[in-house]
This record gives C-alpha cells, sequence and structure tokens, in this order.
C-alpha cells in the first residue's frame, strides 16, 4: 500500500493497476461485500508489489553509482510518513468529539504507534484472550505500514552488507534468496505455533517482500512475449482472486496459504502485460494512483459503518466503498501529490517530518496517559469510571504466578498442610482473587492451574480454534496427578464450548480417537468424549481427592458493563457512534443486537438483572448440567450449580446496590464482586474459607509481598 516510487518513464501501469485490485479487495473484505471473505490477500499482494518496487530502486541506483542510504529512508517518508499523519491527526480530532475516554485513550495510543511505525508491536500486545473486537480499532491496518517500514530500515542494509562481503554477481541474489527461504519456513512453523507473531511481525512476513524482490531479478533474465505474458497474467490474477474467495478470517496467516496470492502476485508482476485489459485500464489507473490514501481511509469508514451494524446492508456498504475512494481521491490529490512535489533542502525535510510526527506522537500518548480525557462525559463522568473499572477487574499481574507454556499457573502457599487446586479455562482463573490471591497465610496452599478458553477435557479438539484445547488439558491432568490435592475444583464454561444458546451443537469440536478427529455432532457422542474427563476425577477421586464440578456464572447474553459505556457516552459526546450490537461469543451470527439485550435487562427491575426462564429440557445450561450431574454420580464427584445461589427466583443480578456491573463482560465475574461477601455461599460449598477478604484494602486490592510479578492471565 506504500506509493510506487518510480518516476514517470519508469512507470509500470499493470503494476498501478495491481495495487488497483489489491486496495479493492481489501476494501471488499473489510466492508463485508459478500464472499470476498478472504480480501485481506491484498495485502500480501502489496507485500510483493513493495519488495518488487524496492529492490529495482535499491539495485538500479547502486548499479549506477546513485544509491544514498539517506536518500532512500527520506524518499520513503516523503511518499509514506504525510498521508498517514494526517490520518492519525484526523482520527484523534474526531475521536475527542465521538470516542469515549476508555476508546480515545486505546485510539491515541494507536496513533502514537502507528505514527511511529510501531503498530504492529502494539496491535500484537492487544491479541489476547480478552482482546477488543477489531471494528473498534480506528488504526488497526496501520500495522501493515510498519512491518513495511521495518523492511525499508533493514532491506538496504542487507543489501548493502552483502555488496561489500562479496562482489559476486550471484551474491545478492543469493542471499536474497536464502532469507527469503529462511523467512518462509518461520512463517509456516510460528504459523501454527503462534498465529497472532507471525501475523504481525516482520521476520514472517518478510518472505513476501522479498519475493518480490525475486522476481525483479528473475525478470532481468526473463521478458516473456506478449502471449506468454497474457498467460501468466491471467494465471497470476486467478491465483489472487482464488484466494480473496476461498481464504477467510478462520484461515491461519500466513503461513503456507499465503503462497498462493504472493505467487500471484509474482506471475503478474512477471507477466509486464502493459496492454492488459484488467489492469491498465482508466479505472485501474485512477484507483492504483490512490491506492495508498483509499487503503488509509477505507478502515476508519469501515469502522463506523462496523459499529452501527451496517455492514449488512447493500445499500451503505456501496456507500462505504464510494467514500473509501472519495476520501483516498482526496488524500491523494491534497496531501500526497504536494508533499512528493515539495522540496528544500534534505536536512529541512527530515526535521519538518520527523517534527510532525513527533506531534502526533506526544498528542497521542498525552491523550493516553490522561485516560482519554473523561472530563468530557460532564455529570456522567464517575458512572462511566465505575463501568470502566468493572470492565478492567481481571486479575493480571500477581505475585508467584509462572506460565507454563499456554497454561497459566499460580501458586499461593499456605501454613497448613494439604493443597486445593482450581482447574479450567478463564472461569476457573476467575475465582482466584477470592481463593488465590494472597500468598503465605493460614490454611493449606491452593493451585490455580489454568488454559483459557479451553474446558479440562482431554482429547478435545477443534473449538476454540488453534487453541490445542485437548493437548492442553492433558498438561493440566499431569498437575492433577504430580500434585495429589485434598480438594480438585474443575470449573470452567462447560456449555458454551459445545453448544450455541439456542441449544444446537455446534458441530465444530470433536474427539481424538488415533489419528482421527471425530466431530462431535449429537449428544451420545458428545458424552462419550466427556468419558475421558470422567475417568480422570475417577482417578482423583480414588486416590482420595474430592472432586467438585463447579460451573461458570449464569450467562448474561449481553455486556452491561460495555453497554453502559455505550449509554454514558451517547448521552454526552455530540458525534458519539456508539456500538448498536455487541461480540458475544457464543453466538452463531456472533453479533448480538444491543437494544435487544438491554431490554432484557430493563424488564428486571432495579439495580440490573436478568432474567431466566424456569429450565428447559432442551436448554444447553441444562443439557451440559444433566451430563456433568450423570458423569459425576459415576466417578465420585460433586456438582454445584453458580446459578442456585446467584439467581433466587430466576432473578439474575448484573449489578450490585450502587448499580455497578458485577460482570467483566458477559460470562465473566469482575474481581471485586468475587473477594466480596455476596459469594460466601461458594466457601460453603466448597469447604474452604476466602482468604484475603478481611485483609482487603480499600478499592478491593489484596496486600500481598513484593514478589517477582508474573502474568496469570
Amino acid at each position: 500500500m506504500i506509493p510506487s516510487p518510480q518516476k514517470a518513464a519508469d512507470f509500470r501501469p499493470d503494476i498501478n493497476g495491481l495495487r488497483a485490485v489489491a486496495v479493492l479487495l481489501v476494501v471488499f473484505y473489510h466492508l463485508g461485500v459478500e464472499r470476498f471473505h478472504g480480501g485481506f490477500v491484498g495485502v500480501d499482494v502489496f507485500f510483493v508489489i513493495s519488495g518488487f518496487l524496492m529492490t529495482k530502486l535499491i539495485l538500479g541506483r547502486l548499479e549506477s553509482g546513485g544509491f544514498s542510504l539517506g536518500g532512500f529512508y527520506l524518499a520513503r517518508a516523503r511518499r509514506i510518513v504525510p498521508a498517514l499523519l494526517v490520518l492519525c491527526a484526523a482520527v484523534l480530532g474526531f475521536g475527542a468529539l465521538a470516542l469515549p475516554p476508555v476508546d480515545y485513550a486505546a485510539t491515541a495510543w494507536h496513533a502514537a504507534s502507528a505514527a511511529g511505525f510501531l503498530s504492529n508491536f502494539a496491535f500484537l500486545q492487544e491479541s489476547g484472550y480478552f482482546e477488543a473486537a477489531a471494528a473498534e480499532k480506528w488504526l488497526l491496518h496501520t500495522w501493515s505500514l510498519s512491518v513495511e517500514w521495518q523492511f525499508y530500515l533493514l532491506f538496504p542494509l542487507l543489501v548493502l552488507a552483502v555488496g561489500k562481503m562479496s562482489r559476486a554477481r550471484v551474491a545478492i541474489p543469493a542471499a536474497l534468496g536464502a532469507v527469503f527461504l529462511l523467512s518462509l519456513g518461520a512463517s509456516v512453523l510460528w504459523t501454527s505455533r503462534d498465529a497472532a507473531s507471525a501475523y504481525f511481525l516482520l521476520p514472517t512476513r518478510a518472505w513476501e517482500m522479498l519475493a518480490g524482490g525475486l522476481v525483479y531479478l528473475a525478470g532481468r533474465r526473463f521478458k516473456p512475449s506478449a502471449m506468454p505474458g497474457r498467460l501468466l497474467e491471467g494465471a497470476g490474477l486467478a491465483l489472487i482472486v482464488f484466494s480473496a474467495l476461498w481464504f477467510s478470517a478462520d484461515s491461519a496467516w500466513p503461513g503456507y496459504r499465503a503462497i498462493l496470492p504472493v505467487a500471484g502476485a509474482m506471475l503478474v508482476i512477471l507477466a509486464s502485460n502493459a496492454q492488459s485489459l484488467i489492469t491498465t485500464n482508466p479505472v485501474a489507473r485512477f484507483i492504483g494512483d490512490s491506492s495508498y490514501s483509499i487503503y488509509l481511509w477505507h478502515w476508519p469508514v469501515a469502522v463506523v459503518l462496523g459499529l452501527r451494524g451496517l455492514t449488512d446492508d447493500w445499500r451503505w456498504v456501496a456507500f462505504g466503498i464510494a467514500l473509501s475512494l472519495l476520501l483516498g481521491y482526496l488524500s491523494y490529490r491534497l496531501v500526497e501529490t504536494p508533499s512528493r512535489s515539495w522540496r528544500t533542502s534534505r536536512k529541512s525535510e527530515a526535521l519538518a517530518y520527523a517534527g510532525a510526527t513527533a506531534v502526533v506522537v506526544a498528542c497521542g500518548l498525552s491523550i493516553q496517559a490522561s485516560d482519554g480525557f473523561p472530563g468530557r462525559l460532564g455529570a456522567n463522568q464517575q458512572a462511566y469510571a465505575a463501568s470502566s473499572a468493572a470492565i478492567d477487574d481481571w486479575v493480571r499481574t500477581v505475585p508467584h504466578c509462572i506460565d507454563q507454556g499456554d497454561i497459566h499457573s499460580c501458586e499461593s502457599k499456605g501454613s497448613e498442610p494439604g493443597l486445593v487446586m482450581f482447574v479450567g479455562d478463564s472461569i476457573a482463573q476467575q475465582w482466584f482473587p477470592r481463593y488465590g490471591e494472597k500468598p503465605a497465610v493460614a490454611g493449606p496452599s491452593v493451585l490455580f492451574a489454568a488454559r483459557p478458553g479451553c474446558p479440562p477435557v482431554r482429547d478435545m479438539e477443534g473449538y476454540p480454534f488453534g487453541m490445542d484445547c485437548g493437548r492442553n488439558a492433558a498438561k493440566l491432568w499431569e498437575i492433577v496427578r504430580e500434585r495429589r490435592p485434598q480438594l480438585l475444583v474443575l470449573s470452567s464454561q462447560w456449555w458454551l464450548t459445545y453448544f450455541y444458546p439456542t441449544g444446537e451443537l455446534r458441530g465444530q469440536a470433536c474427539r481424538r480417537e488415533g489419528d482421527e478427529c471425530v466431530a462431535i455432532t449429537d449428544l451420545a457422542q458428545l458424552e462419550r468424549a466427556f468419558s475421558t474427563l470422567e475417568r480422570d476425577i475417577a482417578e482423583a477421586t480414588a486416590r482420595g481427592t474430592r472432586v467438585v464440578l463447579l460451573d461458570a456464572p449464569p450467562w448474561a447474553r449481553v455486556d452491561y458493563a460495555s453497554a453502559r459505556l455505550t449509554q454514558l457516552a451517547e448521552e454526552s459526546l455530540p458525534l458519539s457512534i456508539g456500538k448498536s450490537w455487541q461480540l458475544l461469543s457464543g453466538f452463531k451470527a456472533g453479533r448480538v443486537d444491543l437494544a435487544e439485550g438491554m431490554k432484557t435487562i430493563g424488564s428486571a427491575g432495579t439495580p440490573a438483572a436478568f432474567f431466566v426462564p424456569d429450565t428447559a429440557a432442551n436448554a444447553p445450561e441444562q443439557i451440559m448440567s444433566d451430563l456433568l450431574t450423570r458423569m459425576a454420580s459415576r466417578s465420585g464427584a460433586r456438582v454445584v450449580s453458580s446459578r442456585e445461589f446467584l439467581c433466587p427466583d430466576n432473578r439474575c443480578p448484573l449489578a450490585d446496590a450502587d448499580g455497578i456491573s458485577i460482570y467483566k463482560d458477559a460470562m465473566h465475574l469482575r474481581a471485586r464482586y468475587v473477594r466480596s461477601d455476596a459469594l460466601q455461599w461458594l466457601d460453603r460449598e466448597l469447604g474452604i474459607d476466602a482468604r484475603p477478604l478481611k485483609e482487603l484494602k480499600e478499592g478491593g486490592r489484596a496486600k500481598a509481598p513484593q514478589r517477582k510479578l508474573a502474568e496469570f492471565q
């Protein structure tokens, strides 16, 4: 998506048209055009184009003796920085009138990181279990610009270093080929192990840009004639379009799958078809010229439409595409073109870019440091802060914790013999503030071991995607066998992993049987799949361990704390763009209409609560509760239902007496509520004492010795 550095005499209209194809695929994907669920491959095409152009520029000027490293960097800044800074400044200015403090602070941090070309690292850090929806991140798309800029910084240094070490003609091609293979191998391996890092980081993306460089080197020796060129171009475009139609957000990326669109881009560039009907027509030329700015501006447009739930309406989608093209054209004419023709001394130009970047970075950091200027909310500031605190109230950094790969483990050493273990997913983790937050206290030791997102059931795979749940569950049970606790509490969001809220089985989970993973498509298969858990429990009870199966808090079906933030912002900010939906795990469609969800709360009285009907036989909670009860009776365990205690008369609270949410989202209780006296019923059911309650500071944090800190979540 970086503008082409070519002069008019060296202009490749086919590459300019390929940029048009790439940006349209990205725009179609982000605006929800039907069938283009793999349009993100346009970014991979951009990477190939950038690698081709940079290799051509650097080697051409090295051969002519006119290459300057400082001049190269300045030229890249001239073409990239002005339009990017204008976008960041516009988003920050708009955010002051439209974004609530939490979102404004996050967007300001993203603007600062984007201006500093570090946003790929920023977004990687936010890609954890409780990450915000992508549709709420106004500058998410700048990650690719950061990756490209990092490539621009390092690539000429590599070429210069190889050229100094060897003057052999094959030295640079061989070096580029070797790094290409290393990066491709890392991408394939890393994508299967850590998809987020592989997606956002240069080492696993560099091969795509180096592929463009290799095409340039090949093109110096191979010049296809007209007919072969048209065939190459057709094959390349077919690969790109096929990738855009075939792949989806569920495809692990980049990895080996990205080879298809990258190969397609390589073929189109190698074809060098200057008479192409697809890439050299006037429309392709127009869009290609503005493609960088279109890319910059299309994503904020997509965010606005997405927040309002308008991407399912083709009229709004068409409007969004047209608006993206218009804003991109205006940015191209009013920002890109003047900045390219602006000439002054190199030093003055570099200082101007550095100074403008510093201003945007400083503004972003100051907004973030002020927590998004909450004073903009006026009388709603205090209520907003309370709801925001609920969302953030989750154990993140605590003493006595370690990470064992994907397993998060925390042990509180007690002064008496014995061990209590909490094992499961993030639902098990939520009990930590009550039973494990304070180390070195009276009573037995308490150990928490969890894999967020995964029930503790061995041999179960498939859903959630890419979490390797079966293998991690086996690790958890190895810890149980090794530590032999006196009390084992298995706590998980049992049903949501296997059912939709309607009671329909997902059909995405499977049971590992030898080399096969058999899909779970009916209740009999689900019960057979849970037989491994039953055997593990029976083995534990045979060793003398008391086992309790503790279910999750009632699923609220609406994220009340986030909904309150939206309501308060809409009342206070003149241009507020609040979400009309919520992204909740569990729903087949993924999105839940916020107005409908809030209606269920409104009918429940004050403080906020939601009603659950008498449990129907086909409700997923009841189906799973019955399964767990049967399994517990056969294996010697006991089932404790949180709903029984949290929802008297089927009325489940969402807020405390002060109107502050007791949930951090739709399914996890916030730490403040978990510590409170409201959960004394759980102490009685488990037969253990909540250890830090009487020693809490004001504000709900436990006093604890300052030991080495580690991430629990």
